[in-house]
């Protein structure tokens, strides 16, 4: 002990703790040693003087004062006593690379005299004195340091862990080489790769378009160079599996002084986006087709009341023209064209209606394969000897309410457009099923309202079939790929109209050269008819006698209906209006058996003309008859239950038919 103070005595030279008189070479020695000394002891900086086998041999008074003792104090302990990961054989592989390194840099724990423990840096080297070797340890508190360590990785753990989990957003980080290094729980729902699977992977492997690489490429570079992220846009890129996903992507540089810079990307998935983009352009579509169907209404309406009108004084002239010449032949040829010309425009004016969905119908519970069935031969004449019509139909068929006349012109407007896209020698397959579609194929077909039960009929063809732009036209009025006076346009759009007037969808797919297929969607209807539809003949029916008043407000037609009725055998009592009618009816006859009515009238419409009569009358019935009809009789485009109607123009046999069911009924 006495030998380790007279060294502390020697050393204290270092301190300027000289003793007896110094020579005038050693006074120089004296002053920058006294410096010394007192830069030692303002240090903020604990120094440590320690011996060989552990025991602390000096101190500064900055490490008394951070570990609570007196120098005395100090100086009696081993450096495990103040620093408990210190243990001797750790400190003799510490003197060791001490000694190898000539300084070594390290943390540590020393322990205060009142026994809490703080974290330290220390500063390490090996000086010789007196032919001994002492270490000196330079050591910093760096409690506060930790701390703020502690709280940024706190912060790096709270951050990262938001990243993980935040929900709908897939967030990636990418070296400037763009390889993967972060890949959140979002990433992996959005593009299938699990994070160890999408690790190293390179940024350009997810993105599908070839042309937008190279640009993707050059903006990350550009990013890297420049320190300004990358403009936000859309990319298409692809999820394991190859499927595609559209992104809204953006950047975030992230630069650190310590180590490599990296971007991290933000990809909001745009599926549902896009999907509802989608559908609003497809409702869009619908209401601008529907805007078409109420203009195209309303001059079909117009229009048809009058121009039917004169088609049928036209047809019902030229049949009693016919009749009067048969068996002559004089003119025969020339009355039977101007028959055919006025009755293919008045099937003109009916696809107009049809497409405005304004016919009215007289819908029945009906087998579609039947009303098919009924169709086939017509449908093979139509067709001609070199395109074949095949017919699958399905068995046990659910029953549908529709119009049977509607049938007739679905296949033949359908039958004639696919025979018009076969070049000479085809094929047609017309087959139906039962169907039931969920609300994944509804979500598909922003036509069909809810699922539920359909009845299918599908038509196909070998043809030329469409192209996308032609997909998008083909219902529309008065779109036709054919040559001038070739065709009106309104075939496909009239199948559109009657099949939406019957609660239906129709659904199109076709490729160039791959040929045509529609299918239609008829709601399965619960009931079959317990009764079957009368079968009417060929023949005219004539009358008996009865009482028929007559109310037309076209004298033309108020003509030819009472020519017409009186032919075949009826009392006629005919009115220009409504009022006239009245009159015509008090004085006219003790009986009226049957009140035939146009539906439009300027005074009153036919249907409160024939309740103001049925008070007088209660045994007469009704019969009405128009071009265009309003809601008078009819409830969307549906004939009330009981009300008997005619469309005109209608010929002399159809008109005579329905008369004789009437009154017999």
């Amino acid at each position: 002990m006495a030998e380790k103070n007279r060294l502390r005595m020697e050393t204290g030279k270092v301190y300027g703790q000289e003793e007896g008189s110094m020579s005038v070479g050693r006074g120089r020695v004296k002053e920058m040693t006294g410096r010394f000394q007192k830069t030692v002891e303002l240090s903020p900086e604990a120094i440590f003087w320690i011996e060989e086998d552990g025991q602390i041999y000096d101190v500064n008074p900055q490490a008394c004062r951070s570990l609570g003792y007196t120098r005395e104090e100090m100086l009696s302990l081993f450096l495990w006593d103040i620093d408990p990961y210190f243990h001797p054989r750790r400190w003799s592989a510490h003197l060791k690379n001490v000694r190898k390194d000539k300084k070594v840099l390290l943390e540590t724990i020393h322990r205060h005299k009142n026994g809490r423990t703080f974290p330290v840096e220390v500063s390490a080297t090996q000086v010789s004195f007196d032919d001994r070797e002492f270490h000196v340890a330079f050591v910093r508190d760096i409690t506060e340091r930790k701390r703020a360590e502690n709280t940024l990785k706190e912060s790096e753990s709270r951050f990262r862990i938001l990243m993980e989990r935040i929900p709908n957003i897939a967030i990636q980080g990418y070296t400037f080489d763009r390889k993967v290094i972060f890949w959140n729980h979002a990433s992996e729902k959005l593009y299938g790769y699990t994070a160890e699977e999408a690790q190293g992977r390179d940024l350009l492997e997810l993105i599908i378009p070839e042309n937008l690489k190279d640009h993707v490429a050059q903006e990350i570079q550009h990013m890297g160079e420049s320190g300004e992220p990358a403009p936000a846009n859309e990319l298409l890129l692809k999820r394991k599996g190859g499927t595609a996903v559209p992104v809204y992507t953006s950047h975030v540089l992230i630069e650190e002084a310590t180590q490599p810079s990296v971007f991290y990307s933000f990809d909001i998935d745009l599926s549902n986006l896009k999907k509802a983009e989608s559908e609003r352009s497809k409702l869009q579509h619908e209401l601008e087709q529907s805007q078409k169907l109420e203009s195209i209404g309303r001059l079909a309406g117009g229009v048809a009341h009058d121009y039917n009108n004169m088609l049928g004084v036209i047809i019902g002239y030229t049949e009693l023209a016919q009749m009067k010449l048969e068996g002559s032949g004089l003119l025969r040829e020339e009355f039977t064209e101007i028959l055919t010309a006025a009755k293919r425009s008045r099937d003109i004016t009916q696809q107009l209606l049809a497409f405005a969905r304004k016919q009215t119908l007289a819908p029945k519970t009906l087998n579609l394969n039947e009303a098919a069935e009924k169709t086939l031969k017509m449908l093979r004449q139509l067709l001609g000897e070199n395109i074949e019509l095949r017919w699958h139909p399905k068995e046990g068929l659910w029953p549908v309410k529709i119009d049977p006349s509607q049938i007739d012109q679905i296949l033949t407007n359908l039958c004639i457009n696919a025979r018009d896209a076969i070049d000479d020698i085809g094929r047609i397959t017309l087959k139906t099923d039962n169907v039931r579609l969920d609300q994944t194929f509804c979500d598909r077909h922003p036509g069909v309202r809810a699922p539920g039960d359909f009845v299918m009929l599908s038509l196909s063809d070998d043809g030329c079939g469409m192209d996308p732009e032609t997909l998008e036209s083909i219902f529309e009025p008065f779109f036709t790929t054919k040559g001038v006076g070739s065709g009106t346009g309104l075939g496909l759009a009239m199948v559109y109209g009657v099949i939406k007037q019957s609660n239906g969808f129709i659904d199109v797919s076709s490729e160039p050269g791959e040929g045509t297929t529609f299918k239609i969607y008829l709601p399965r209807y619960g009931e079959w008819p317990r009764e079957e539809e009368k079968n009417v003949g060929d023949g005219v029916a004539e009358g008996q006698g009865e009482t028929i008043l007559v109310v037309e407000d076209e004298v033309a037609i108020l003509r030819l209906t009472t020519k017409m009725l009186e032919d075949l055998g009826y009392n006629v009592l005919p009115a220009t209006s409504p009022s006239e009618a009245l009159r015509v009816a008090e004085v006219g006859s003790e009986r009226i058996d049957l009140l035939i009515t146009d539906v439009i009238r300027p005074e009153m419409n036919g249907r409160e003309l024939a309740d103001r009569l049925l008070s007088n009358y209660p045994q007469m019935k009704c019969f009405f008859m128009s071009g265009y009809t309003e809601n008078a009789i009819v409830h969307h485009g549906v004939l009330d239950p009981g009300i008997n109607f005619i469309q005109k123009p209608f010929s002399r046999k159809d008109f005579s038919v329905h008369i004789r069911d009437i009154l017999n009924s």
